[in-house]
């Protein structure tokens, strides 16, 4: 379990996003895939805990 602010984590995505769709036209389906590559860190590591064997 992460345990920080949520405006602590900062998102980077690299420029280049590739879409690609295919029809199926028997089913009536649309399926659309989305491929990008990203990467997240915390603006301040210290803000944050991590928690390890967590029970509900």
């Amino acid at each position: 379990m992460l345990l920080c602010n949520p405006k602590n984590i900062h998102v980077g995505i690299w420029r280049q996003i590739r879409i690609e769709s295919a029809r199926d036209i028997s089913e009536g389906t649309l399926k659309v895939v989305a491929t990008l590559r990203f990467d997240a860190k915390f603006a301040e590591e210290s803000g944050t805990a991590k928690a390890i064997n967590v029970q509900l």
